[in-house]
């Protein structure tokens, strides 16, 4: 799934904005496709993620979306290629007129009008993670869900008062006309309180990968956190009989090393070591791939009707990197517990998981600040861990971000710069430089608005002093002040004042 355009004619302080995200100038080395979206907080970001959601659930429910757009986005690999426009606009007479059209081969079909559209020709799956507040996502993401588990009665079902009071009954649950039981809905909201569950599935995703630990996406991670390797993992549920969907625990026991259990309480552990590899292959093979094995997880956190959820503790292990000579020292000395981690730690290995976890294709993901609370050396390895992952997808990531570190591995024609103008309305501008390999600070300037990367205090101590001229002050500076700008303004400065 890769987008091409994006045009919303009234939504919000999106007024008449037309992204084109197909222009050329782009890395185009791999299968997916990646863009930035920057700018000032409050400049329009993540109104555009929500824009793109609350499309793709009304396209699939065959709703009217509330503002008027033309999507178009591509579905398939490079060779079978579709190309898929949507509009929904008004006519000179303020009539909605909607249309879906596919083009392949030169040909255009059209889809649908007012009628059913066709999964078929929709993402697989829309993804959305958030660094920030949750709670706007949530009340969209539930909202989606409500519609996809329940349709409006028709007339012979309001009409009928057994039928009626069947679905009014507690835990009734409808589903929508031609939903099969196995289908899940396409819009998935990555939630902070499921991290350790995100950074397991991304761990078994990234053993899975490859037999050779050195070539595992995740290798570089570890080694920047001072961790070794993956010893194993331990999940802890509460089971009721006929009240506890009991298929992902029992598919799990059957792979669990071992099996504790006490009245509801069980506790499963599994064990990594030189197999790590194959058993955790066995797994994910399992489930299908580590994003369901996520889903099957995520939906376990949720209370069931006792009030308490199914999956009530994730514990991770890892062997740490230990410079004791003494071999006498080994085992639980040199274990270590995924909470003990720091809370920048923790996220930094939960947030580069969840881009192993994510092995799906077809789907639109959206990542809004991942690299928030990430030092210069963990920014500068997003792009690149993204890439080793994503690069057999067909996928489309949207990323939000107000690192310059980040867009230093893209090209300027992959970077949404969003700024207000004086009606407080949205507009798009590419930044002024070139970004690939560009210096961060260079970018810092051209694209986030500011006149120059020092900081403030710094910036306010040196004008002063050049403006002052005190040739004492100004030689005391250059022996505290780093490479740069300024160190060659102080230096030209005092060498001005000498040949005076």
């Amino acid at each position: 799934m890769r987008l091409s355009r994006l045009y919303i004619q009234n939504h919000l302080m999106l007024q008449d904005l037309d992204l084109r995200f197909n222009r050329e100038g782009r890395l185009g080395l791999c299968n997916y496709a990646l863009d930035f979206l920057v700018g000032l907080n409050g400049s329009g970001k993540s109104t555009i993620f929500r824009a793109l959601v609350q499309i793709f659930s009304n396209l699939q429910a065959n709703r009217d979306t509330e503002f008027n757009y033309i999507l178009e986005y591509f579905l398939g690999s490079q060779e079978s290629e579709m190309l898929i426009t949507v509009s929904q606009l008004r006519d000179s007479e303020n009539k909605l007129t909607k249309r879906m059209l596919v083009t392949r081969d030169g040909e255009k079909k059209p889809l649908y009008d007012d009628s059913s559209s066709d999964r078929n020709f929709l993402p697989r799956n829309i993804i959305a993670y958030t660094t920030g507040l949750e709670n706007d996502w949530e009340k969209l993401f539930d909202n989606l869900l409500n519609d996809w588990d329940s349709e409006i009665a028709n007339e012979e079902i309001l009409s009928n008062p057994i039928d009626r009071a069947i679905r009014e009954l507690p835990g009734h649950l409808q589903k929508r006309k031609n939903q099969k039981d196995s289908e899940t809905p396409p819009f998935y909201l990555l939630r902070y309180s499921r991290l350790k569950a995100i950074t397991l599935c991304g761990i078994l995703s990234n053993l899975a990968e490859d037999e050779q630990p050195d070539s595992q996406p995740l290798r570089a991670v570890y080694k920047s956190l001072g961790l070794n390797y993956f010893c194993g993992f331990t999940l802890r549920f509460e089971i009721h009989p006929k009240l506890t969907n009991e298929e992902t625990f029992n598919r799990l026991v059957d792979l669990a090393d071992i099996h504790i259990s006490q009245g509801s309480e069980h506790l499963l552990k599994f064990d990594f070591g030189i197999e790590g590899h194959s058993k955790a292959k066995k797994i994910i093979k399992s489930f299908g791939n580590s994003f369901i094995l996520f889903q099957n997880l995520d939906k376990l956190y949720e209370p069931i009707i006792t009030g308490k959820p199914t999956l009530k503790q994730v514990n991770l292990f890892f062997e740490r990197v230990t410079e004791d000579k003494d071999e006498s020292i080994e085992g639980i000395t040199k274990i270590l517990l995924f909470d003990w981690l720091s809370d920048g730690e923790q996220s930094f290995l939960g947030r580069m998981a969840l881009l192993v976890m994510l092995d799906i294709g077809e789907s639109l993901i959206l990542l809004d600040e991942p690299e928030v609370h990430f030092n210069d050396f963990w920014k500068r390895e997003v792009v690149n861990l993204l890439n080793v992952v994503m690069r057999d997808q067909n996928n489309h990531l949207l990323i939000t971000t107000h690192s310059s570190i980040l867009l230093s591995d893209v090209t300027e024609k992959q970077v949404k710069l969003f700024v207000k103008d004086q009606e407080g309305k949205t507009q798009i501008r590419t930044p002024g430089i070139k970004t690939f390999a560009a210096d961060p600070s260079e970018i810092m300037v051209s694209t986030f608005d500011i006149d120059i990367p020092a900081g403030r205090r710094s910036i306010e101590i040196l004008q002063k002093a050049l403006d002052e001229g005190n040739q004492d002050e100004l030689e005391k500076l250059l022996k505290i002040i780093g490479p740069g700008m300024w160190r060659f303004r102080l230096r030209g400065k005092l060498e001005e004042d000498d040949a005076s």
